[in-house]
C-alpha cells in the first residue's frame, strides 16, 4: 500500500499556511520560521502525522522523518497536496527498497537470572539474556546511559537483567521498534502469569507497576559490532525509581508453561485474529507497566474497546459486549457500567480518584478475560467479524434458540 492522506483531514489548510512561514535561503535551502500563533516546524510534523496513512512496514519513529523531508524537499517549490504527497510516495518507495540490515537492542529487565532466561527467537528476533553484557557493548551502553540519565528524576536501575536483542531492519528505527515488540511480547505472556493472580490491590504509598517484570528506562540501539548509534533511542516516560528484582525461581515452571500455551494457541489462529491477539498483549503489557494508577487504568478501558471491537462505537456496546463472557450477565454490566463512569469523570473531570487502585483492578480483569477469550478460542472463528458476532449475540437461552430454529428453517428451504 503506498502512502495516502487520511479523507477525515483538510491537508491543503496546513500546507498553506506553512507555506506563509517558508523561507529559502540564498543557497536554496528550505527553511520554515515560527507563525504568527508561536507554531513551530516541528508542531506542524506533529499534525501532518495525523493526515497521512502510510504502509504498515514502515515503523512510527520512520513516519515522522518521511514527512520532514517530503516539507523540505516539495518546499523548494509552492506547498501542494499534491507535490507533498509525491515527495511521500518517492521517500516511502525509496525506504521500502532499502535492505535490511542486522541491529542490536540492548535493555534491562527487573529479574533475576533463571534458566528460564535462555535464548528466544521471537518474531524473528533473537533475544539473549546477560547478566554482563559483551565487552564491545558495555562501554558503549555505560556512555549512552551516562548521557540519558540527566532524562529521568529517579535512578537507574543497577541490578536488573541485561537484554541484548538482535533484529533485522531497514533502518536503527525499524530494528529496534521490532525488538522491542518481540520483548514485551514475552514479557506479556510472563506477566500474565502473576497477574492472573492479583485477585486484591492493597493501597500503597508508592506508585508503582502492576506488571512484576518491567524493562528499565531505556533502550539504546547499535551495530552489530557494539557501536551506540547516536540520536536514536526509546525511554519509558512514566518510570520513576527501580523496582525490586523479580526472583522468578518458584514460578520457572509455571511461566514457561504460560508461555508454551501461548505459543501454541497463536499457531492456531487465523493470521489476522493472531496479530490481533499479539497487538492487544503488547497493550496490556504496556497499561501495567504505568507508575501511574490512573495512567494504567485509562489504558486498560481503552485496550477492553480494542477487544471488544469498539473503538468507534458508544461505550454501552463495549460495556455489553465484556459483560456477554459472562453468566451472570446483569450484574457484570453494573460492575462495567460503574468502570465506564469512573473513566468518564477521569478524563472530562480530570478528578482524582481516591479508588482508582480497586478500580484498576477490576477493569483488569475483565481485559484479561476478554484476551484470554481471544486468544483460546480465536481459532474457532474465521475472521474478527466471526468475534464481533459472537459477542453480539443475545444472552437469553430462549432467544437464542428461537434463532437458532430460523436459521435452521431458512437453511432448509435454501434447499427447495
Amino acid at each position: 500500500m503506498c502512502a495516502q492522506i487520511n479523507k477525515e483531514y483538510n491537508i491543503s489548510l496546513v500546507l498553506r499556511a506553512l507555506e506563509k512561514v517558508k523561507g529559502i535561503s540564498p543557497k536554496g535551502e528550505v527553511f520554515f520560521s515560527h507563525d504568527l500563533y508561536s507554531r513551530s516546524f516541528q508542531e506542524y510534523i506533529a499534525i501532518l502525522l495525523s493526515t497521512i496513512d502510510f504502509s504498515r512496514q514502515i515503523p512510527d519513529i520512520v513516519r515522522k522523518s518521511i514527512i520532514t523531508g517530503a516539507i523540505v524537499h516539495a518546499g523548494k517549490n509552492i506547498l501542494s497536496q499534491e507535490t507533498f504527497l509525491a515527495e511521500i510516495e518517492k521517500l516511502e518507495s525509496n525506504y521500502l527498497k532499502k535492505a535490511p540490515k542486522k541491529y542490536i537492542l540492548v535493555t534491562d529487565m527487573s529479574a533475576i537470572y533463571s534458566k528460564l532466561f535462555q535464548r528466544r527467537k521471537i518474531k524473528n528476533c533473537d533475544i539473549v539474556f546477560k547478566t554482563q553484557l559483551s565487552e564491545q557493548f558495555k562501554s558503549e551502553r555505560q556512555k549512552f546511559l551516562r548521557w540519558a540519565s540527566h532524562h529521568i528524576t529517579g535512578q537507574l536501575p543497577s541490578d536488573y537483567l541485561n537484554i541484548q536483542i538482535s533484529a533485522f531492519g531497514r533502518s536503527p528505527e525499524e530494528a529496534g521498534s521490532k525488538a522491542l515488540d518481540a520483548i514485551n511480547l514475552l514479557r506479556a505472556m510472563w506477566n500474565l502469569v502473576y497477574n492472573l493472580k492479583k485477585r486484591k490491590i492493597f493501597p500503597t504509598s508508592k506508585e508503582r507497576p502492576l506488571n512484576s517484570i518491567v524493562l528499565g528506562p531505556f533502550h539504546s540501539i547499535h551495530d552489530n559490532d557494539g557501536k551506540h548509534i547516536p540520536s536514536i533511542w526509546w525511554r519509558d516516560t512514566s518510570y520513576k525509581e527501580p523496582l525490586q528484582c523479580k526472583d522468578i525461581s518458584k514460578e520457572e515452571k509455571a511461566l514457561r508453561e504460560s508461555e508454551q500455551f501461548i505459543t501454541s494457541k497463536f499457531a492456531k489462529l487465523p493470521s489476522e485474529i493472531r496479530e490481533f491477539v499479539e497487538i492487544a498483549l503488547l497493550r496490556y503489557v504496556h497499561a501495567l507497566d504505568e507508575y501511574n494508577m490512573e495512567a494504567s487504568f485509562l489504558k486498560l478501558w481503552s485496550l477492553l474497546e480494542y477487544l471488544t471491537h469498539t473503538l468507534k462505537d458508544r461505550y454501552e456496546v463495549t460495556v455489553k459486549r465484556t459483560a456477554k463472557l459472562f453468566h451472570d450477565y446483569q450484574f457484570h454490566m453494573q460492575i462495567l457500567k460503574h468502570l465506564q463512569d469512573r473513566r468518564n469523570i477521569i478524563v472530562h473531570k480530570s478528578e482524582y480518584q481516591n479508588e482508582i487502585e480497586i478500580f484498576t483492578y477490576q477493569i483488569k480483569q475483565y481485559a484479561e478475560r476478554l484476551l484470554l477469550f481471544h486468544l483460546v478460542q480465536g481459532n474457532k472463528f474465521e475472521n474478527l467479524g466471526g468475534i464481533i458476532e459472537y459477542l453480539d449475540l443475545s444472552q437469553d437461552r430462549t432467544a437464542l434458540i428461537r434463532k437458532k430454529r430460523f436459521i435452521e428453517l431458512k437453511l432448509k428451504l435454501r434447499k427447495h
